[in-house]
């Protein structure tokens, strides 16, 4: 078997955001401050934070992935 690629934090349209890449506290959730290390991410980040509570879960940030800037 193939070793699995790294895969970077997610520029590319059809990545997916990786939370263990951007959440740099290790709090659970990606805030703006972390979501700058993604521009794709940033442009995205008031649309993915459906709850409105300033940071994305798990479950939003793989949303976020599919949301149109």
């Amino acid at each position: 078997t193939k070793p699995e690629a790294s895969r970077p934090a997610a520029d590319a349209d059809t990545s997916a955001f990786s939370l263990a890449q951007l959440d740099k506290n290790k709090d659970g959730s990606v805030d703006k401050t972390e979501a700058r290390a993604s521009p794709s991410l940033s442009a995205v980040f008031d649309k993915a934070d459906t709850n409105k509570d300033g940071k994305l879960d798990a479950g939003e940030l793989s949303a976020a992935s599919r949301i149109k800037p």
